[in-house]
């Protein structure tokens, strides 16, 4: 398969939501005999070498019959039977099928009723999560037009869940859910694409492409879950949130009263966004999570990043148990550059730093887990028809779809290839300048034109100054002449760290980090002048989307 060229109305939604969630157990008597959660439904793509799941609900304790045949075709691949429960419930298993571009139809009886699942595939799904960088439509990213104009890929498949005009929600379920609030699959296909995620798009496409070599057939498929403004508690279980105190202090005292703490919406609450999100899909096997969040949760300073730590790894192992236990890749990426054009209190310019330090020891720490570098994209936010302007959205999200597939690669697919710049490994003190090494340092070079920067030194009084860098060889000497005896340094660890421009020989940029962890935040931001010039290149920035490109 190839590319083709490539508020009365509020009551009343109200009503018809409050109703969804009395039956959401998806199944009522206004329901026909045989029911399906919306994510089983035309245009559907399966996990590869995992079991094809169906599930649903009909009659207390009646048959109910799959059968899987080739799309207009006579091949019966496989039928399989189930006898519903005493609540309805049912679950019929289908043996693996290998990726191909071959297409599959599912039809389902039971009680006199026949539900069809047409246009199916078998071949890599992945499952999207986050806040609202994950969020940000493809029309709206640098790019993103360009890419909707040449989206026609019938191998690439998305399952929207959204919900129109979020902002209306009055309660959210605190106990999961059977089914998705809408949802549908969809082709990559022109207009089809423009509501997924720009993120999950990009590294759908960037995956497809990957796979699809040497006569390969691997179509790919995304599950778009992300909401904007949510804390990484939103999305965690009960059971998971109930195993540590310092996470269960996240539960609201009363359902659906409050202000949940920071978040101001009812999916700020803790275990929401899983129940109504997550909970409904755990069934359909995945190949493994993307994952872009940690803004809401960054503002808590060191303290904060360090409960994220803990708060994320418990993420990680709670979305693996509640998909049969496997160590399904997870690959989260680190907060982008940020600055609030200089309104911010300089207490608070180190947050991000923390929080990229934070996601990136989860990586390190956690088995088949990756984080990408992401500090180095275009800061572009306040431009074209996306309505929410704020430099917490930077639009150049194709490098981050595109890094994050590169992780997928080297993780789930067992490619040798390199997806993460330099990693600091050790410093040495050679008279008055530290040398630093690092891994994954092939080809050592700076990124755009002129000097290194991003770069901070200090001696013993953890005075940090800005200090001249120089690459030799595989290694950056780092120097300032006012500090004689140096015994720390920093990169690229402050919230605004746009301009750190370390990049290894695959064009991918090195990981912030402090060489030691005792006051080592650099609160000037990469410099002072960097920064401001930042600031101002964004205040003045007014790009047009549909004609920019990456």
């Amino acid at each position: 398969m190839k590319r083709i060229k490539h508020r009365n109305k509020t009551s009343l939604i109200g009503i018809l939501l409050l109703a969804f969630f009395a039956m959401s157990d998806g199944f009522s008597e206004l329901h026909a005999a045989l029911w399906l959660p919306r994510s089983l439904s035309d245009h559907i793509l399966f996990q590869q070498d995992e079991p094809v799941v169906l599930w649903g609900k009909a009659a207390p304790n009646s048959e109910v019959t799959a059968e899987i045949t080739g799309e207009n075709t006579s091949e019966r691949i496989e039928t399989a039977r189930a006898i519903a429960d005493s609540n309805g419930r049912w679950r019929i298993s289908l043996k693996p099928l290998k990726a191909s571009f071959k297409k599959y139809s599912i039809k389902i009886s039971g009680d006199g009723d026949t539900r069809f699942i047409h246009d199916a595939l078998v071949g890599e799904l992945w499952l999207s999560g986050g806040q609202s960088n994950m969020d940000v439509p493809l029309r709206y990213i640098i790019g993103g037009r360009e890419l909707m104009a040449a989206a026609w890929c019938d191998g690439i498949r998305i399952f929207y869940q959204k919900v129109a005009d979020e902002s209306w929600w009055k309660s959210v379920p605190e106990t999961p859910v059977d089914d998705t609030v809408n949802g549908r699959w969809l082709p990559a296909y022109g207009t089809n694409v423009a509501e997924c995620s720009g993120v999950a798009y990009t590294f759908a496409s960037a995956l497809y492409d990957a796979l699809n070599k040497d006569g390969k057939e691997v179509p790919v498929g995304i599950i778009n879950t992300a909401v904007g403004a949510t804390g990484v508690a939103d999305w965690m279980s009960r059971t998971a949130i109930e195993s540590d105190s310092e996470l269960k202090s996240k539960l609201p005292a009363k359902w659906n009263v409050g202000d949940w703490k920071q978040y101001y919406q009812p999916w700020g609450q803790a275990t929401a966004l899983f129940n109504l999100k997550i909970a409904p899909l755990t069934s359909h096997a995945v190949r493994g999570f993307i994952w872009y969040q940690g803004e809401n949760d960054a503002g808590f300073g060191k303290r904060g990043a360090e409960f994220y730590k803990k708060a994320l790894t418990a993420l990680i192992a709670d979305w693996r148990y509640q998909w049969g236990g496997k160590a399904r890749p997870f690959i989260l990426t680190q907060l982008h550059a940020w600055d609030d054009g200089g309104k911010m209190p300089v207490e608070q310019l180190e947050t991000y730093a923390y929080m990229r330090e934070a996601q990136f020891d989860v990586a390190q720490a956690v088995p088949e887990t990756a984080a990408v570098a992401i500090h180095d994209v275009q800061l572009t936010w306040n431009t074209g028809d996306f309505g929410y302007k704020c430099n917490c959205h930077p639009l150049d999200k194709r490098p981050v779809g595109e890094r994050m597939a590169l992780a997928a690669r080297a993780l789930a697919y067992g490619e040798s290839v390199e997806y993460g710049g330099p990693v600091f490994d050790r410093m040495e003190i050679l008279g008055e300048k530290a040398v630093l090494h690092f891994h994954h340092s092939q080809g050592l070079k700076v990124g755009g034109n002129g000097r290194l920067l991003g770069f901070a030194i200090c001696g013993e009084d953890r005075r940090f100054a800005e200090a001249e860098a120089h690459i030799v060889g595989e290694t950056v000497e780092v120097a300032n002449s006012q500090v004689r005896n140096p015994v720390a340094v920093t990169y690229g660890f402050t919230s605004m760290n746009h301009c750190a421009n370390l990049f290894n020989g695959n064009d991918l940029p090195a990981y912030p980090f402090r060489t030691d962890k005792v006051n080592s935040a650099y609160l000037k931001g990469c410099t002072a002048a960097e920064a401001e010039a930042a600031v101002d290149r964004l205040s003045q920035n007014t790009t047009n989307l549909a004609g920019s490109k990456h």
